[in-house]
């Protein structure tokens, strides 16, 4: 049998302790309560939700999450080397669903376009980060917490296991170009000092 990767996404209303326990992939959709903008990075605790809609009349306002989201979700959810299975909201409801479908076409096109692979069975991201300068105490606590997320990220300190027949290749940024995952990690590692 092959290894998938379930996603879903927060229409699904399955607690965030199942989605963990079950090691799902979960796709937030933002939502706007009381002039406040929540989803991935903010969320508002679900009593007060149902607080601010039962005795302030609040109601939220929501909005489709766009195909170049759904590629940025994806992508995270290959670093697992598995083949994804996304369970969307209903395509009558939201255009949500039309968008989920249209980024995994543009992710299969650039892969076989770009790169020439025209056989695509998986796909991998890793993500490179040269450390110096840093005492073995700061490397080690930053390797689970700004270098990688242990849920999600395989981490690997110096090799990487390529099949025979694997392709690999890199990007970088140009010098002078602004590296904003790296600034990130610089400024995350300042902290744990």
């Amino acid at each position: 049998m092959e290894s998938f990767k379930i996603i879903t996404n927060t229409t699904a209303d399955l607690p965030l302790d199942y989605i963990k326990e079950h090691h799902l992939g979960l796709v937030y959709f933002n939502y706007i309560m009381d002039g406040v903008s929540y989803g991935k990075d903010k969320e508002l605790d679900w009593k007060e939700f149902y607080r601010l809609m039962r005795q302030e009349g609040k109601m939220p306002t929501t909005s489709q999450v766009n195909p170049e989201q759904y590629k940025e979700y994806f992508t995270e959810f290959l670093k697992e080397n598995k083949k994804l299975l996304y369970i969307s909201f209903s395509s009558g409801l939201s255009g949500s669903c039309s968008n989920a479908m249209l980024a995994a076409r543009e992710l299969m096109e650039e892969i076989e376009s770009f790169l020439g692979i025209k056989s695509v069975e998986q796909v991998r991201v890793f993500i490179r980060y040269d450390v110096e300068n840093i005492s073995d105490e700061i490397f080690e606590r930053a390797c689970h917490t700004v270098f990688s997320e242990p849920p999600v990220d395989i981490l690997y300190r110096e090799n990487i296991e390529i099949p025979e027949n694997g392709y690999v290749f890199s990007v970088e940024f140009l010098p002078g170009q602004f590296d904003q995952r790296a600034d990130s990690a610089v400024q995350c590692v300042q902290f744990l000092k």
